[in-house]
């Protein structure tokens, strides 16, 4: 059942359910910066005051969460990340305006480009909103509710991009000062490039 909320909001759906099997440890909890790659990702949204912080987990994860999480089981993540936004956005209040997607393993985003993200959606709120670094679409996205139904109806086989890059009219493309944004921790050699340590330090 969709939360529900007294305000138009902007929400953050988290897709961690992947196995993390190329980096051998659940990314969700790797370290980062004093916290970890979840807890990272979060702090970025509630600094934005966005609401509810729903994150899409494997029926595997048994590691802590946050108490404003919002857990949600995708109960076949090997079907890939769309099933688990597909799942994520059954948890999306009505009075929701627009979501942020934000991979678990991409934790080196620039809370400055959240802000930019939101200035430009706000005068776009039927868009999605890419960050571009030099040249290069990262993450995290911004999406009106007008793409959930897209979403929603894609097949099982459709990935995200292909989805966006079939409505561009409905794409921007924003340039931001942040290559964090292209920052995509995959395996330990990806962990060891963003903290100059392996996984297990």
């Amino acid at each position: 059942m969709p939360l529900e909320t007294a305000t138009p909001t902007v929400a953050c759906l988290v897709p961690a359910a992947g196995a993390s099997r190329r980096m051998g440890h659940p990314k969700p909890l790797l370290p980062y910066g004093g916290s970890t790659f979840l807890d990272r990702v979060l702090d970025l949204y509630r600094r934005q005051g966005c609401a509810p912080l729903v994150v899409i987990l494997s029926e595997a994860f048994t590691g802590p969460l946050p108490p404003d999480a919002v857990p949600v089981i995708n109960p076949a993540p090997e079907r890939g990340m769309l099933s688990s936004l597909q799942e994520g956005l059954a948890a999306l209040p009505r009075s929701c305006r627009g979501f942020f997607i934000h991979p678990v393993d991409h934790p080196a985003v620039a809370s400055a480009t959240l802000e930019a993200l939101l200035t430009a959606w706000a005068d776009h709120p039927e868009s999605a909103v890419k960050p571009v670094y030099q040249g290069r679409g990262g993450h995290p996205l911004l999406l009106g509710t007008d793409w959930i139904p897209r979403l929603l109806e894609a097949p099982a086989e459709a990935t995200l991009r292909r989805i966006l890059e079939a409505h561009p009219r409905s794409l921007l493309r924003l340039e931001v000062e942040d290559s964090g944004v292209l920052v995509n921790v995959n395996c330990p050699d990806d962990y060891r490039r963003l903290t100059g340590s392996g996984p297990e330090s």
